[in-house]
């Protein structure tokens, strides 16, 4: 197995081409080269050497094992950031732990040090551009903050930077040029209001997070990733698409408040963990399987939402106060974790699109103008449920009896429909109906006519005659 397991490590390091590339892009091409390999055995064959991401916990490190059920783990990387090798001559005056600089003279200072060791903190600049000279390696963060002077920030060398790139809080920067960036950790920008200009035509091909919020650019480009922990695009008022070739999303998918059309596609997106899709016009999930916790989809502009491949939510799905929303497909979503809700969207009026959902693992609640709400291959709520539709259509029996008062196990059933009727249902722990009142909203409204009709007499006989049906229905039930 030892022999195996040497020979496959032979092909890993004779797939990377570059070899003179720096200690950081080493180790990820390092790391492309076991995924590609991975991707072409057969994972279940024994002797078979592959490597696992395990980016549902940690993405920053990669493992090897031979192949079969009782796989053996072998953590092989550690560290995102850049390293500097022992035999690289770094000048004294570039490896300080951090670097605060405020001037262009300042950033002169390092005009020699093509590797910084440190981190450079740009704060309260007092010149219009940051311009990063010969500056090709950072090997840790690089964050520039709180400088309204500064209008543009410009790096012609710099290709990587083995912590965050933050851009915060710079209220006149309108451009942003990294030609050559190609790896970065985690990139964070954030209050930028007017920058629209950005320049990344390497492409960032190594991140495991992305965030920008509050700036006036107009479309997401620049990065070519299969994995990510994080990305986050919000509040980017003139931003009308967002498009990435994505597979997995380890931790937090979030698109929200961007253009008013804003079209998203991930066509290639297979796993998220979390995601929440506001104020977007049009949405590309086509591929995706699982999503592990919580997946929302809130005030958005679409008329159509279509999930063809989804087959299990891990917490609770959300579709709410969709104003266009007419049509929903999830034809293979087979169990949600939490609770279902699905809330005021306005065209929505039959909830059918759920054909093989059998688990709710939460609560059910359902409001709106619907006329009607399947569930036919409903095994199991553990929750309860609140149904309240404004259509004179809409049944309430067929939720307070029958097969579906049986499937809700977890508490009470409560259901409103458009014809003041109302029903409701109540459970104790060993799933026992303990009460049900039937046409309440009825009875009321009758209560409430007899006491404004004409006639004393006759409004105390009306009187008499509903408080006799009410007391009916209560034993009856």
């Amino acid at each position: 197995m030892r022999h195996s397991t040497n020979l496959a490590i032979i092909i890993f390091l004779a797939s990377i081409t570059n070899v003179n590339s720096s200690p950081s892009i080493f180790k990820h091409e390092l790391k492309d080269a076991f995924i590609s390999l991975r991707e072409q055995q057969d994972l279940k064959g024994n002797g078979v050497l592959a490597v696992d991401s395990r980016l549902g916990t940690n993405p920053s490190y990669m493992d090897i094992w031979n192949g079969g059920e009782n796989a053996h783990f072998q953590e092989i990387f550690t560290d995102d950031q850049t390293e500097v090798p022992e035999d690289m001559e770094v000048p004294e005056h570039c490896t300080k732990e951090v670097y605060k600089i405020h001037s262009s003279g300042d950033i002169a200072a390092l005009a020699d040090c093509e590797t910084i060791t440190g981190s450079l903190v740009f704060e309260n600049y007092q010149d219009p551009v940051i311009d990063f000279g010969d500056i090709v390696h950072v090997a840790g963060n690089v964050k520039v903050a709180n400088s309204s002077h500064v209008v543009r920030v410009i790096s012609n060398k710099l290709s990587e930077v083995g912590g965050m790139l933050s851009l915060e809080e710079l209220t006149s920067l309108t451009s942003v040029y990294f030609p050559m960036l190609v790896a970065v950790d985690q990139l964070e920008w954030k209050i930028l209001p007017i920058l629209s200009t950005v320049n990344l035509d390497a492409g960032i091909s190594k991140i495991r997070s992305i965030t920008i919020s509050d700036t006036s650019l107009v479309g997401f480009t620049g990065f070519e990733v299969d994995l990510l922990d994080i990305l986050n695009i919000n509040n980017n008022r003139f931003l009308e698409s967002v498009t990435s070739n994505v597979r997995k999303i380890s931790q937090e998918l979030l698109i929200s408040a961007n253009a008013k059309y804003a079209e998203v596609r991930f066509p290639s997106l297979k796993f998220a963990n979390n995601m929440t899709f506001n104020d977007v016009s049009m949405l590309d999930l086509s591929n995706i399987e699982l999503v592990e916790n919580s997946a929302s989809f809130i005030n958005n502009k679409f008329s159509a939402l279509k999930i063809p491949k989804l087959k299990e939510i891990g917490g609770t799905l959300s579709i709410s106060k969709n104003t266009g929303l007419s049509s929903v497909e999830l034809p293979t979503l087979g169990e949600v974790g939490g609770g279902l809700i699905v809330m005021d969207n306005a065209l929505l009026q039959k909830l059918n699109f759920f054909p093989k959902l059998s688990v709710i693992g939460g609560a059910i609640e359902f409001t709106g103008n619907i006329k009607e709400a399947t569930l036919a291959k409903l095994k199991l709520v553990k929750g309860s449920a609140i149904v309240q539709s404004t259509a004179a259509a809409f049944d309430c029996s067929k939720w307070t009896k029958g097969d579906m008062a049986n499937t809700i196990r977890g508490g009470r059933i409560e259901c409103t429909g458009g014809m003041a009727q109302e029903d409701m249902m109540s459970y104790d722990n060993s799933n026992r109906s303990i009460h049900r009142l039937e046409n309440d909203a009825g009875i009321r409204g009758g209560l409430k006519q007899a006491l404004s009709s004409s006639g004393y007499l006759s409004c105390l006989v009306n009187i008499i005659y509903l408080f006799a049906s009410l007391f009916l229905a209560a034993v009856m039930s």
